[in-house]
């Protein structure tokens, strides 16, 4: 293909733009389980940063602001990384032809309704990918 078709000057067919799911004989090689698997991670150090002391040179009150600011930035990044991963690696399973369609509601309603079960729906959904898939 030469360059003025792919710069669209000649009128030529332009190239599609690649996606981040990509099919190799139906099976999905997408990379977005990563965020999937370092949600529960980060949101677990978010909680240990909230119960392990830091030390006795910190007022109740500085130390108190550090554990909510960490605890804050770590399990909100967590969520919110495992909810985007799971959201698009949902789609891309669903896109291949696999015959495993894993459900929203089953995955996503109790990770989000107790927050506490993130790290286990997570896991779940790794292992079931894993066992359909054959990738992470």
């Amino acid at each position: 293909m030469d360059r003025q078709s792919l710069v669209g000057v000649s009128g030529g067919r332009r190239p599609e733009p690649k996606l981040t799911t990509e099919l190799t004989h139906g099976l999905v090689t997408s990379r977005w389980w990563y965020p999937l698997a370092i949600g529960p991670v980060l949101f677990l150090a978010g909680l240990g940063v909230f119960v392990v002391p830091f030390g006795d040179t910190l007022t109740f009150l500085e130390n108190f602001v550090i554990r909510t600011a960490g605890f804050s930035l770590l399990t909100g990044t967590g969520v919110a990384l495992f909810s985007f991963g799971l959201a698009a690696d949902l789609t891309a399973v669903r896109g291949s032809t696999i015959e495993w369609t894993p459900g929203t509601r089953r995955y996503v309603l109790p990770a989000l309704l107790v927050l506490g079960l993130l790290p286990v729906v997570a896991a779940v959904y790794l292992f079931n990918r894993h066992r359909h898939v054959g990738v992470p």
